[in-house]
């Protein structure tokens, strides 16, 4: 589906999350913010990740999400 971030990360206890990669700086494109609000709605947890950093506060926070919070 076009537009749906990259990844699907799944850790123990069922938490899911989507990453959008992108090279440093590099933005989103419409289609793919469209997606990303979408799956918000939805109250999934979604990132842009971007440089090394984002993958480790990507996990982080992806580790003490409680089901149905949304924290983008």
């Amino acid at each position: 589906m076009h537009g749906v971030p990259d990844r699907l990360v799944v850790l123990p206890g069922g938490k899911v999350g989507f990453a959008e990669l992108k090279r440093p700086g590099e933005k989103t494109r419409k289609l793919q913010d469209k997606q990303i609000k979408f799956l918000n709605s939805l109250e999934c947890y979604v990132a842009v990740i971007d440089s090394e950093e984002d993958i480790e506060n990507f996990i982080k926070e992806l580790r003490t999400q409680r089901h149905g919070e949304i924290n983008v």
